[in-house]
């Protein structure tokens, strides 16, 4: 179930997991706005919002996943 996948994740067996209590769970799926563009058929409009978005994200992931002992120059250039 959804409800077990979830809770796997606070299976941590640590001081701040064990102190933990779920009290109500609730599913619900949202309509992703970038699919929903994607699906219309407005490439330009699709491509105007999801390359930004994903730009942002991955930049930042991939600048906190390098190696520490470079300095922050040398992480913009590596992302372009």
């Amino acid at each position: 179930s959804q409800l077990l996948e979830f809770l796997e994740g606070l299976e941590g067996g640590d001081e701040i997991t064990n102190t933990l209590l779920v009290v109500s769970f609730e599913e619900k799926v949202l309509r992703c706005p970038y699919r929903e563009i994607y699906n219309s058929g407005k490439s330009r409009d699709y491509a105007g919002w999801f390359v930004p978005t994903t730009t942002t994200w991955s930049h930042s992931t991939f600048k906190s996943g390098s190696k520490t002992g470079r300095t922050d120059e040398d992480k913009k250039k590596v992302m372009g």
